[in-house]
């Protein structure tokens, strides 16, 4: 109804007499119906009001604003119109659609060994796909990176922006809060809602024919309640005996980790701003110092919770996809629970502090040739290091899934390397990731920043979050839909990822278009902020 509203409110009251005269085979091209370009010049701000004395009689007046944003011809007209986004984050478009394309790469896989289609060792062991040199960046538990990449981007842009608002304007300590806590879950419930629900009811149909799988997997989670642990942001933790990703629309444990830990961001950015009222300089400047002392202090101490306890090697954790049990445990005790992320989240916040200072002190800064050269090696190095650093233990012989590592299987690495491995590599790779964006922020990323900038990642990021959330439901779609096969090339593997992710990608379209962007959109003109 919006689109067909708005469309005719763009077209002349003589519209349909005009065309009647038009002959047929031009009436789809002269048409003046769809025509956005009518519109006046920069007004792509939907929430400004245009200045409408000199147009032409219209066929209907125009719709209510907020009918307007649900004209699904003009939101996906600013989807594809690869117009790059204002500010020093175009870098940003990268990250998130790399990401996304890089979970269900992995998740591809995952989901061909778990679900009966192909055997645990296709995916693990000597004789994997992940044990060759480029399956060590597609699969093993390198693709889970990616979840770490939306963990740093989302706390960089929350802190980045209310550290903004907050300079401009006094704040209410409690009411900011608040607020931002509300705004924040009314942008993610509404696409979220309608994934969850339709996946909810679709699953156990489309998992009906994968064998192995239980029909009513999906329904039997969601079930007494589950569905809600998901909508208030509790799935990764409730209930207990199942905590993790085991849960109702369980790939969603990244957003309830996400407001998890982002209960805690407003109060921490708006302590750090009180810091900067002090009117002695000194003291100032030592309770930020003081402020980043106990942020870094909080990181580590996670690390070292992490360390002490993988180190077991009987009823420890290890991010080695081969070590049985120890995978198993880690899956359950750290990959989904808030303190165990909270490095790569809260890496993302004082790195928005610190770009913060940096435009406020030194707005015009920039880095010796030299320094720049070194710091863009030294980040992309801090990438690669946690890719590859578990090479050698992911060519050794797969322990089945509840079997405990040792002689016969497993990564054969010393629970040292092991304890050590599951605590630093998150962190050490998001650290790369904030010093290649800081220096892109600075226009000094040269071929590197030319590349994350491009515009052909813009829709793809702008769909990122609905494509994360339907994927899982297509990957289903698509198994259940073919014969059982193993995958002995990465030709025939790439092309079963390709329709998935082409699936995932129209599918995100429809939600993007006809709830996240309206939803989003409403919430900006009329919520309270």
């Amino acid at each position: 109804i919006s689109t067909i509203w708005s469309a005719l409110s763009r077209a002349p009251a003589d519209y349909f007499s005009a065309l009647a005269e038009t002959p047929a085979a031009d009436n789809l091209l002269s048409a003046p119906l769809l025509d956005v370009g009518s519109q006046k010049s920069g007004s792509n701000n939907i929430d400004g009001d245009d200045d409408d004395d000199d147009e032409p009689p219209r066929l209907l007046s125009k719709p209510p604003k907020f009918i307007q944003f649900f004209d699904a011809y003009a939101n996906t007209a600013s989807l594809f119109s690869f117009a790059r986004r204002p500010g020093p984050f175009a870098c940003f478009d990268c990250l998130r659609a790399i990401s996304a394309l890089w979970v269900v790469l992995g998740h591809t896989l995952f989901w061909q060994s778990f679900y009966g289609l192909q055997p645990y060792r296709i995916q693990t062991g000597p004789d994997s796909m992940d044990s060759t040199f480029l399956g060590q960046v597609l699969f093993t538990q390198s693709f889970t990176m990616a979840v770490d990449t939306f963990f740093f981007l989302s706390a960089f842009l929350a802190a980045y922006f209310l550290l903004k608002e907050c300079a401009k304007k006094p704040f209410s300590f409690f009411k900011t809060w608040i607020s931002k806590f509300i705004n924040r879950a009314l942008r993610i419930w509404p696409a979220f809602a309608a994934a969850l629900f339709g996946s909810w009811f679709l699953m156990p149909l489309l998992a009906a024919n994968i064998p192995g799988m239980d029909a009513d997997i999906n329904s039997a989670t969601c079930s007494d309640y589950g569905w809600l642990h998901a909508l208030l942001f509790t799935n990764n933790i409730l209930p207990w005996d199942n905590r993790g990703a085991g849960n109702c629309f369980g790939h969603t444990w990244y957003l309830a980790c996400d407001m998890q830990l982002y209960l805690l961001l407003p109060p921490v950015v708006m302590f750090y701003m009180k810091t900067r009222e002090l009117d002695l300089e000194r003291e100032s400047y030592a309770l930020r110092l003081a402020f980043f002392a106990c942020i870094v202090a909080a990181i580590i101490g996670s690390c070292v919770f992490t360390i002490i306890m993988a180190w077991d090697s009987e009823t420890g954790w290890s991010s080695f996809m081969n070590d049985g049990v120890l995978g198993a445990n880690y899956s359950r005790d750290f990959y989904a629970l808030p303190w165990t992320r909270f490095p790569s989240y809260y890496l993302g916040v004082c790195c928005a502090i610190m770009w913060f200072e940096k435009e406020a002190g030194s707005p015009d800064f920039k880095l010796t040739f030299h320094k720049r050269n070194f710091l863009l090696s030294f980040g992309i190095l801090l990438i690669l290091v946690p890719i590859y650093g578990g090479y050698w233990g992911n060519k050794q012989v797969t322990c089945y899934l509840y079997d405990s590592s040792g002689e016969d299987c497993g990564s054969e690495v010393s629970d040292a390397a092991r304890a050590f491995k599951a605590a630093l590599n998150r962190p050490a790779f998001i650290v790369g990731v904030a010093i290649v964006s800081l220096v892109c922020f600075n226009k000094q990323g040269g071929l590197v920043q030319g590349f994350m900038e491009a515009k052909v990642w813009l829709p793809m990021s702008l769909v990122s979050y609905a494509f994360y959330l339907l994927h899982p439901a297509l990957l289903t779609l698509k198994l259940a839909s073919q014969p059982s096969q193993s995958y002995t090339s990465y030709y025939l593997f790439i092309l079963e990822y390709v329709g998935v992710v082409l699936l995932a990608f129209l599918s995100a379209v429809v939600i993007n278009v006809c709830v996240e962007t309206p939803f989003g959109k409403l919430q900006r003109k009329y919520m309270w902020k």
